[in-house]
């Protein structure tokens, strides 16, 4: 939490040297981005503070529909998403602004773990272990580099396989 508080004041002091003037000539206010990095920062101790407070296993229980939530959302970028740079990577709600790729990574992981782990004692039958995960990772891989966004696929591909390995 420390090294992360840290972090977090460093970057807020670089957003405010590299977004000031920029903030001041299109907003009114030198303080526009800094203001809303910290309202998100916010957001995201109070996320802390509540799954700190959450069993794992009820995350894990409901990995799966995760997972579906977040390849619906991969699939609905291409259609709803909004354009930057040449790509769709995201979907915007009002003043909210999600990219599904980010979901997908956690819920991805989060599902890899729960199969790996019920399937404990038969990890050497490829198809009750294997197949399922990289079945739903595939298909995520291909929702994400269809928007396309390389880097994050070959994020998800590395760490799913990197699950697996662990998983033995």
């Amino acid at each position: 939490l420390g090294v992360s508080l840290i972090m977090f004041l460093f970057g807020m002091v670089m957003i405010f040297s590299a977004s000031s003037g920029l903030a001041l000539h299109t907003h009114g206010s030198s303080y526009y981005f800094l203001v809303r990095q910290a309202i998100w920062f916010a957001v995201g101790l109070a996320a802390l503070a509540a799954l700190a407070y959450t069993d794992y296993h009820r995350i894990a229980e409901i990995s799966p529909l995760l997972v579906i939530i977040s390849l619906a959302a991969l699939a609905a970028v291409p259609f709803f998403g909004t354009e930057a740079f040449g790509s769709k990577r995201s979907i915007a709600v009002g003043p909210i602004v999600v990219q599904p790729s980010e979901i997908a990574k956690m819920a991805l992981v989060v599902f890899a773990v729960y199969i790996y782990s019920r399937r404990e004692g038969r990890l050497e039958s490829w198809r009750e272990v294997i197949l399922p995960v990289l079945l739903v990772t595939a298909i995520a891989c291909l929702l994400i580099i269809a928007e396309p966004d390389l880097g994050t696929m070959l994020v998800v591909a590395i760490s799913i396989f990197a699950v697996l390995f662990l998983a033995g």
